[in-house]
């Protein structure tokens, strides 16, 4: 029977909690989640300044929350690269990093290691919102090496699933929307959970099935898309469904007139506990 070890977060005012599974099951429904007596492992800090190049100025940039981690391990300890949002609620990407997974410090200086900047594509997608749902794979050196992160590109008005890779998690380069020459270039879209191997030493690393790479993407239904090279996905489409009002992406969304639903491989269902929405976090 396999050992199944997982950490989940949730986050609580402006605390970032973690909890523990580690049972041994055959069944997930089995699964048995517990929070580690070290909570809270992260909090909201006032202290933590940053010179913001979007705004040309400094913000408070994790005075408000801290949440929605994505977690990798690298060189033997956790790097935690975590959502933060300053006062105004812009969000920002932080790191920090512990050896047992518990125990977590900040990089120093305390300052983001991805965020909306002073370019105009940055502006046009990221800013004021800024940078959400990090999600981050290794890639192959065959495909690129180092880390790839999915991430939420959020102006206030269209949320964008967005590429960045990194070699090192501290330096990031964007490759813009992920469905960027597709009809979905600017539907709203969320979330991309990359289907990944796991790898000695802790490693998850991005996976072809069938030679391509499978992404789960999506906000209210969780859906699929395909890609080459991990930087370019296409939307795979449900061919029976019919056009009808169009895509909305999330439910409080207008619909896009003309525009084909994407497959669905997740629903909400009435009077469950997933009846509001579904949406994933990563994969393995």
């Amino acid at each position: 029977m396999p050992q199944v070890e997982n950490n989940h977060s949730r986050r609580v005012g402006d605390l970032l909690w973690i909890a523990h599974a580690r049972p041994l099951v055959e069944n997930m429904r089995d699964l048995v989640v517990r929070r580690v007596a070290a909570n809270p492992v992260l909090g909201a800090r006032a202290e933590s300044t940053f010179s913001c190049p979007a705004c040309n100025c400094t913000t408070h940039w994790e005075s408000r929350f801290v949440y929605n981690p994505a977690a990798v391990l690298h060189r033997g300890a956790v790097h935690l690269l975590y959502r933060a949002q300053d006062a105004r609620l812009t969000s920002r990407i932080g790191l920090a990093v512990a050896s047992d997974g518990v125990h977590f410090e900040r990089r120093s200086p305390a300052e983001p290691v991805f965020y909306p900047d002073a370019s105009a594509s940055s502006r046009r997608l990221e800013w004021d919102g800024g940078i959400e749902d990090p999600r981050v794979v290794e890639r192959a050196p065959a495909d690129g090496g180092g880390f790839l992160m999915t991430y939420t590109a959020w102006n206030k008005m269209v949320a964008r699933l967005c590429i960045a890779t990194s070699p090192n998690l501290l330096a990031w380069s964007r490759h813009g929307p992920a469905f960027a020459g597709t009809a979905y270039e600017d539907a709203w879209s969320k979330s991309g959970a990359i289907v990944a191997r796991a790898a000695a030493g802790g490693r998850v690393i991005a996976e072809r099935v069938q030679g391509r790479f499978w992404m789960y993407w999506g906000e209210h239904h969780v859906h699929l898309a395909t890609s080459p090279d991990l930087i370019r996905w296409t939307p795979l489409l449900d061919a029976a469904a019919p056009l009808g009002e169009g895509y909305r992406g999330a439910p409080y969304n207008r619909p896009t007139p003309g525009l084909a639903t994407p497959l669905r491989v997740l629903s909400p269902r009435a009077t469950l506990f997933d009846s509001a929405l579904c949406e994933h976090g990563c994969t393995r």
